[in-house]
């Protein structure tokens, strides 16, 4: 039997999502990265470059 199938793995990954004025996009990609990294043991940081377009709000 996989022990890893539907189960959190003992990694724990960090990612960096950097960001200048992304207001349309940054929360369908914050939505994808979780998506994609449900199994893990995560922590995400957008970082942003002083975006003009309300991105930081």
């Amino acid at each position: 039997m996989d022990e890893n199938n539907n189960s959190k793995t003992n990694y724990s990954i960090s990612i960096v999502i950097p960001c200048y004025n992304e207001i349309k996009t940054i929360e369908s990609i914050i939505k994808k990265v979780k998506k994609a990294t449900i199994n893990y043991d995560r922590e995400i940081l957008v970082v942003d470059d002083y975006s003009t377009d309300g991105t930081r709000d």
